[in-house]
């Protein structure tokens, strides 16, 4: 009883924090307390730890209850098991921070982290922050299975400016340096309640819409090359597990929800010109496209929302037949699982046909996908829809 009444006079006491990390925590016992301790050594002290309990089933809990018992800058959340997105919003919510920073919990950050994103984010009066990071494979096996991710995170432009989020965009797209992982970036806490800035749930890929949307609204932006993020590489992550029906589908519903913000924006997007437009060779050679529509705002748009088909198109032809055809027959009027589906494949097939890609190859794997996803679209068309099936990959 004295000991909790003695951590309840320290929870009053303590300032209020200058960042919130927020850790979504689903049945990572294995990797939980590494990642919380990379937290708890930061330079920076004033900080909130938001650990969201997503309904974990192993041991994730107990260290979770074992390490706030020991630092009172831990606060546990439960909830039911809702998915990333839905984790992430609701440690958002309760944030109390002026910062906000999301982790997953098998990750890590470097010792200066917190400290060196709070400083550029208080010397520039930051909406967002992007910064570098670097992978770390668990063992030697890992590496060699997944090495061709090892430059994954290389920064090939260069950044020396404040900037708006629309310009950011249009460079980190121009130079190939887009990348959408939240654990790359810091927001400004009030700049995300005030455009109502959260992930979209029930999907995967979430970090594709949610990156896009806060750059399209960003006022004050910067990239910096200090590699502050440790993204860890192991077997049965996101990152290395097998991709299947969602991972397609939250691909393409992060296409539509791009291109219904260009639609919903067409003055900025056509009027938007990015600040300094670097061209070299290699680069302007292999993007002929954008190059000649003038460096705007629907040219980057329109590459990545290439990007996002790409990952789609590989995604797709990495399935097995079986799940192939399963997404296929998803998508046939009636079909229950497929009412949220079809949208979006709908929306990828326009998009297909309207961006300008000037490479024969490209084109032919966009047709091939087309082909076998997308058949369906035009017998429905023309009324003579009937379930499609996939015969050979």
């Amino acid at each position: 009883m004295q000991r909790d009444f003695e951590k309840t006079v320290q929870r009053i006491q303590m300032p209020p924090p200058f960042i919130s990390v927020i850790i979504p925590v689903y049945n990572v016992e294995l990797w939980l307390a590494e990642t919380l301790d990379s937290v708890l050594a930061q330079s920076l002290k004033e900080i909130e730890i938001i650990c969201v309990n997503d309904g974990s089933t192993d041991g994730s809990r107990e260290i979770l209850s074992r390490y706030a018992a020991a630092d009172p800058r831990i606060k546990i959340i439960d909830r039911e098991n809702g998915g990333l997105s839905a984790a992430r919003n609701t440690g958002l919510d309760a944030a109390a921070g002026c910062y906000v920073y999301f982790l997953d919990s098998d990750d890590m950050i470097e010792k200066d982290t917190l400290s060196h994103c709070y400083d550029e984010m208080q010397c520039g009066d930051l909406d967002l922050l992007f910064f570098g990071g670097r992978l770390h494979f668990e063992n030697e096996a890992v590496y060699r299975a997944h090495r061709k991710l090892a430059g994954y995170y290389r920064l090939n432009g260069n950044y020396p400016t404040i900037t708006n989020g629309k310009d950011l965009f249009q460079r980190m797209i121009y130079f190939t340096d887009f990348v959408s992982t939240v654990s790359l970036q810091m927001a400004n806490r009030f700049f995300l309640n005030e455009n109502n800035l959260r992930f979209q749930e029930g999907i995967l890929h979430e970090d594709n819409i949610y990156t896009f949307l806060c750059l399209m609204a960003a006022g004050r932006v910067k990239l910096i090359p200090d590699v502050l993020f440790v993204y860890r590489i192991r077997e049965g992550s996101i990152t290395t597990a097998q991709k299947g029906l969602r991972h397609v589908e939250g691909l393409l519903a992060g296409m539509r929800e791009v291109n219904r913000w260009r639609c919903a924006n067409r003055a900025q997007v056509e009027t938007c010109v990015s600040a300094t437009q670097p061209t070299p060779t290699t680069w302007r050679c292999a993007n002929r496209a954008q190059v000649q529509k003038g460096g705007t705002l629907d040219a980057a748009i329109d590459q990545f929302l290439d990007l996002l088909l790409n990952q789609a198109v590989m995604t797709f032809n990495a399935m097995d037949l079986c799940a192939s055809n399963l997404m296929i027959d998803a998508t046939a009027p009636g079909h229950a699982a497929g009412a949220q589906t079809r949208p979006h494949l709908e929306t990828a097939l326009f998009l297909t046909h309207r961006i300008a890609i000037g490479r024969s190859r490209a084109l032919n794997r966009r047709r091939l996908f087309l082909e076998r996803a997308f058949r369906y679209l035009i017998r429905k068309k023309r009324g003579l829809f009937n379930k499609t099936r996939i015969i050979s990959m």
